[in-house]
């Protein structure tokens, strides 16, 4: 008789490993609470099925999300936010969230919110919306030339991103490089995406899209 010898392994197994890698803007290497619960893969459909829900019943609410509050369980947003992202790291939502509590709310937070994308990245350096997340905050403190990086990252994994094209428009006036943003606004209005800033921002230095 033929036995087949089947072995388990845990699917997370080497996230558990995960920590906090990497630096902050300053150079300082990350440190932050280790996950509890997880790590677990917000672009993996099972994980999402059965690991998800769990998390945002408790600690990623919509009041939490549009941080708008607090539950007297598990405390105010932004340690809510933290907890969702040390379970799910690459919660893409999630770190938006987190991002507008830094830069709109100027609240404190802790990792440094670098910290939370170098540990979404080694988590799932595939997927590119983290990528992306990350060009959007490193733009919006004026970190052109690592925004610039961040997003190139995200277009070699997803070239035809709608979104991803319009936020590299943006960068590219930002800089004051105008041909270029137009060249990404172009794809991007051509793939439908619905918003008309850039084109507005290039219409006022004379460039119609």
């Amino acid at each position: 008789m033929l036995m087949v010898l089947v072995v388990f392994i845990p699917v997370n197994s080497h996230a558990r490993k995960l920590g906090w890698p990497g630096t902050d803007l300053k150079g300082v290497q990350c440190e932050g609470t280790p996950s509890n619960y997880g790590p677990f893969d917000y672009t993996n459909p099972i994980h999402r099925k059965t690991k998800l829900p769990i998390v945002e019943e408790y600690h990623f609410t919509p009041p939490i999300r549009l941080l708008m509050g607090k539950t007297a369980v598990t405390g105010n947003d932004v340690s809510n936010i933290a907890y969702t992202l040390r379970a799910f790291p690459n919660h893409h939502i999630a770190l938006m969230s987190m991002m507008n509590a830094e830069l709109i709310l100027k609240k404190k937070i802790s990792p440094p919110m670098l910290c939370y994308f170098n540990r979404a990245i080694a988590f799932k350096p595939t997927d590119y919306k983290v990528h992306m997340i990350k060009g959007i905050y490193l733009r919006r403190i004026h970190r052109y030339k690592l925004a610039e990086q961040a997003f190139q990252q995200a277009e070699r994994l997803k070239p035809n991103s709608a979104e991803l094209l319009y936020n590299m428009g943006l960068l590219y006036a930002d800089m004051k490089r105008y041909k270029k943003a137009a060249e990404y606004a172009r794809k991007a209005y051509a793939k439908g995406y619905p918003l008309q800033g850039l084109r507005k921002r290039l219409k006022a230095h004379g460039i119609k899209i």
